[in-house]
């Protein structure tokens, strides 16, 4: 990871990155890769920008003694090799790493040691997940709406495009 901080010294040198950041990224030409499970990207949706390769399998069943549906989940035993099968190239490949939420055991971080480990030199977390992420940015990676409403005071240092222009 080293030779990558290198490359962006004075621009971009951390291990991990917020949303707002992670667009940057992804605009300087980093891949969203996408570690979330085949039935998480199912009910939540995937950038069209973001590579889908799942960490974590997980299934669901109906258990008859529970009587309800119950989710399963291992770990992808060819994870790496998909990964180094679309991204050959380990020491040039950008990739910003998502899981669901960014906590411990949803599978960026544990992705992240083991695409570390076999020699990816230029990788990313997203801090918070494509949930995070996608409460900022559409599915086409434009910016959502925010919630509430922006209220000017023309008291209020600033400029107000001369809207409030001689009145006190």
């Amino acid at each position: 990871m080293q030779e990558c901080r290198d490359e962006f010294e004075g621009a971009y040198a951390k291990d991990f990155a917020d949303a707002e950041e992670a667009r940057v990224l992804i605009a300087l030409g980093y891949t969203l890769l996408d570690v979330r499970s085949a039935l998480e990207v199912e009910a939540a949706g995937k950038p069209r920008a973001a590579v889908h390769v799942p960490y974590l399998i997980s299934t669901r069943r109906y258990d008859a003694e529970q009587g309800k549906a119950v989710v399963t989940t291992r770990v992808n035993e060819g994870f790496l090799s998909e990964v180094a099968r679309r991204f050959p190239d380990r020491e040039s490949a950008r990739l910003l790493v998502a899981d669901a939420d960014g906590r411990p055991g949803s599978g960026a971080q544990e992705a992240l040691e083991l695409l570390d480990d076999s020699g990816y030199a230029c990788l990313v977390g997203l801090v918070g997940g494509m949930r995070r992420f996608m409460r900022v940015f559409d599915m086409k990676l434009a910016r959502r709406p925010t919630r509430g409403a922006f209220v000017e005071d023309p008291w209020s240092e600033g400029s107000s495009q001369g809207m409030f222009a001689g009145e006190s």
